[in-house]
């Protein structure tokens, strides 16, 4: 999930289930969803909404909400 700073930048909180304790915070850019992307893939997730081309869902206070998954080609460094 992510939540606004009030100043311009997002906070972003990766949640673990099923008790939705925070497993990771960061902040990103306000250049939203790309910021939250980028930094996402820098850690080596994915948001679902990234990948089906939607928004976030939206939550209550202004915040966006997607589940996240660990991107499986993170670190592969093969080429072809």
């Amino acid at each position: 999930m992510a939540q606004p700073t009030g100043q311009g930048d997002w906070q972003v909180f990766l949640l673990e289930r099923p008790d939705a304790a925070v497993r990771e915070s960061f902040p990103a850019g306000p250049d939203w969803p790309r910021s939250a992307d980028s930094q996402l893939a820098e850690r080596g997730y994915v948001a679902l909404a990234s990948l089906l081309c939607m928004n976030w869902t939206p939550l209550p206070g202004g915040g966006r909400g997607s589940q996240v998954f660990r991107d499986q080609d993170y670190g592969d460094e093969e080429t072809w």
